[in-house]
């Protein structure tokens, strides 16, 4: 019997069967033309297909090389595998991660689970689990090789049939994220290290204003102390020995001397005038003397401010912002009034926050002396400086220190809080890049705000409100 197909179409397609021959002979000539017609239309078909499954076969190679050259520079594996028949399949890729040979057959998951680092193994185990329930899931561990310890990422997903539903295979990757650990343990240590500079970089600043501030003081004390000098060295007292002599020549006729004697009866009028002297220079030395007790306490005052930074960075203590702010405010103005600036307050939150009182000194310092500086190079007349603490929400509290001087240019906002950016002739660029580290490091942050240069500038401080339990 005729087994082949496409001589059966053709048979049929000249209504003849597999035991009659066509009877009449053009016919049978058509028959036999159309059959081999068709057979070079089959081998020309074959060959096109051979042809391409060789072209289509060459690309799935080279698609293949370029993936498992992907996954090599990449450092990721990929696999698949069937919990409940435990048939596994890896790339090779997957295999060099692991350090196991590929002639070797690939994990299931309890052999893997092996290899996880005993304290990320419970973990492990769940996120496993986890994963499976839900379809699809990803997380980084730890795994033990034979000379080391590496850090991967396993990205895990549930195969769907044709259907959308479910199967019983699951696929994913396997990433060794060991170098990117240790850089970002590397970043992590750096950090550290600039953000501990920075702070004692703030803390010099700060030391640095209070020494200003003292020395701004001395001189004030140094001014009086020679006003008082210079009252005791040209006094009038010693003219009144020159009277006493006078009168001591004269004690046998003293009511006729001091009225009849041309001399005489100038003393009680001169005597009159040197208590008025002496009334007016007593006020002068008292005010002196009062003004030298002012400056001294006002040292006294800011070696205080500055010993009450002592202690060690990172101790959390309660702390009352307003007050820190009028401690910073005295560090920067150390006389009794500020001078030409005006000082605008307004504290609408007093509750006591739990922080870190020498960073948060170190901010308000740098805050409020860049404020005073924007100011004194402004020529207006009316300067301020405003202090606000308010409630934004009920985890932050907001602190805003803002001025009305010489203001930001809008090309500076973005090296604004760069570490070494500054706009002064002596400024070191290292205060408000100190102040955010800070700042942000202790959970909070900080923003600038102006409307470009003489439009004043505004700081607005976020911190946590973490409430002291009093």
């Amino acid at each position: 019997m005729i087994k082949d197909i496409t001589l059966n179409r053709q048979l049929k397609h000249f209504g003849l069967t597999e035991t009659e021959i066509p009877k009449d002979l053009n016919v049978w000539c058509q028959f036999l033309l159309r059959v081999e017609r068709t057979y070079k239309e089959f081998e020309n078909a074959r060959y096109t297909n051979e042809r391409a499954l060789k072209i289509v076969s060459k690309e799935m190679q080279e698609l293949f090389a370029s993936l498992e050259n992907a996954e090599k520079i990449s450092s990721m594996g990929s696999w698949l595998y069937n919990p409940k028949t435990k048939w596994v399949r890896w790339s090779n890729e997957l295999y060099t991660i692991l350090g196991r040979e590929p002639t070797l057959s690939g994990l299931t998951y309890e052999e893997f689970a092996l290899f996880v680092f005993p304290e990320d193994r419970k973990g492990f185990e769940k996120s496993w689990v986890d994963a499976l329930e839900s379809g699809s899931g990803e997380f980084i561990f730890r795994i033990v090789l034979e000379t080391e310890v590496r850090w991967v990422h396993l990205r895990i997903r549930r195969i769907m049939d044709e259907n959308n539903v479910k199967t019983d295979m699951v696929g994913g990757t396997l990433t060794d994220i060991t170098e990117q650990k240790e850089a970002e343990s590397a970043l992590a240590k750096l950090n550290s290290q600039l953000i501990a500079s920075s702070k004692r970089a703030g803390m010099a600043e700060v030391a640095s204003s209070v020494l200003h501030n003292i020395g701004n003081v001395l001189n004030s004390l140094s001014v009086s102390s020679q006003t008082i000098n210079n009252i005791i060295t040209n006094t009038k007292i010693s003219n009144l020995k020159k009277i006493a002599e006078l009168i001591s020549e004269h004690k046998d006729n003293l009511g006729n001397y001091l009225t009849m004697d041309p001399k005489g009866k100038y003393i009680p009028n001169y005597i009159e005038s040197l208590a008025l002297y002496w009334i007016e220079e007593k006020n002068n030395l008292v005010q002196n003397v009062n003004s030298l007790d002012t400056h001294i306490q006002h040292i006294k005052e800011v070696v205080a401010k500055q010993q009450s930074l002592s202690g060690f960075f990172g101790v959390t203590q309660p702390i009352s912002v307003s007050e820190l702010l009028e401690d910073a405010v005295a560090i920067v103005f150390p006389e009794t009034g500020e001078g030409k600036v005006k000082i605008k307050r307004n504290y609408k939150y007093s509750n006591k926050i739990l922080a870190d009182k020498v960073n948060y000194i170190q901010i308000f310092v740098n805050l409020i002396r860049n404020a005073k500086d924007s100011l004194d190079s402004s020529p207006r007349l009316d300067k301020l400086i405003a202090l606000s603490v308010e409630l934004k929400n009920p985890e932050i509290v907001e602190i805003t220190i803002e001025d009305n001087g010489s203001g930001i240019a809008l090309e500076h906002f973005q090296k604004l809080f760069s570490y070494g950016f500054t706009t002064k002739s002596k400024g070191s660029g290292i205060g408000l890049h100190a102040s955010i580290l800070s700042i942000r490091e202790m959970g909070g942050d900080l923003k600038a705000y102006s409307a470009g240069t003489g439009k004043g500038a505004k700081f607005v401080l976020e911190v946590p409100n973490r409430v002291a339990k009093l």
